[in-house]
């Protein structure tokens, strides 16, 4: 009940099964800006909640990365294979700022 999450560069729901990350290069990135709401959102409790008990955790832990190897790996994600068509400055701006 957390709605329907917007994606960039015209991909849809099936191209991201991590929903709302990507992993990338070992760097979770935050893949959608938000969620259309049909109706009332669902606390953040309830969502944690079921996370908690129906979501696949994984094991390995995230290296520490420097700004500059995150802006490195950002980089490259925006130009990998991933986008069917180009991303605008803005959608950009939404994932360099990650790096930040």
């Amino acid at each position: 009940m957390i709605g329907e999450a917007s994606f960039f560069g015209e991909t849809h729901h099936p191209d991201w099964p991590l929903e709302p990350i990507e992993i990338y290069e070992s760097v979770p990135i935050l893949i959608t800006p938000g969620y259309r709401l049909f109706g009332l959102p669902e606390s953040s409790d309830r969502y944690l909640d079921f996370c908690i008990k129906n979501c696949e955790w994984r094991q390995a832990r995230y290296p520490v990365r420097t700004h500059d190897e995150l802006k490195g790996v950002v980089a490259r994600w925006l130009t990998s294979r991933k986008w069917p068509v180009g991303l605008s400055v803005r959608d950009q701006t939404f994932f360099t700022k990650q790096a930040e």
